[in-house]
């Protein structure tokens, strides 16, 4: 009886310790928020085209320059039109909330929206030959085949689920 004691409070302890172990192994591999080392290569924010733009192999100073020139001209002006989607969002779900709403109005402030992003992605996609016309037939195969990545920060916008915002982790229940 006592040895069964015995081996059941080894077997405890032992169990116990596995898990301490396992859960501090697997603490050390979880991705943290600190900046990557100095010189490693990685970035903290942004894995889109204007970082991927001097990944590209063999860029010569004069690519880079004429690269980081188109993709500031496009960065500003895609901030305007974001921030006008922003705008016509709003004033569009004032309309939406209203005690009668106006269908006429909604259907105009939508395709307002509608028109925005579509000239969004007509300026995406002129900015985007605008660098190929850079690359030579090498660089353009590579720029063509690396298609842009999502950057973090937009990875951690909050979710919507019907129509309510909620956290990231508030979705796994």
């Amino acid at each position: 009886m006592k040895s069964k004691i015995v081996k059941l409070g080894m077997t405890v302890i032992l169990f116990i310790t596995w898990t301490i172990i396992s859960s501090a192994a697997l603490a050390q591999t979880e991705n943290t928020n600190t900046p990557p080392p100095a010189g490693s290569g990685k970035r903290m924010h942004g894995n889109g085209r204007a970082e991927q733009g001097f990944k590209i192999p063999d860029l010569t100073a004069d690519q880079k320059a004429s690269i980081e020139k188109i993709m500031l001209t496009h960065k500003k002006e895609m901030l305007t039109q974001r921030n006008l989607v922003g705008v016509k969002k709003a004033e569009l779900k004032v309309l939406m909330t209203a005690d009668k709403a106006d269908m006429s109005a909604i259907n105009k402030k939508i395709d307002e929206i509608s028109v925005l992003k579509t000239d969004m992605a007509k300026k995406q996609a002129a900015t985007h030959q605008d660098i190929r016309k850079l690359l030579n037939d090498k660089q353009r195969l590579w720029f063509d085949t690396h298609p842009m990545k999502k950057s973090k920060a937009k990875m951690m916008r909050p979710k919507r689920e019907k129509g309510f915002i909620t956290k990231p982790d508030e979705n796994k229940e």
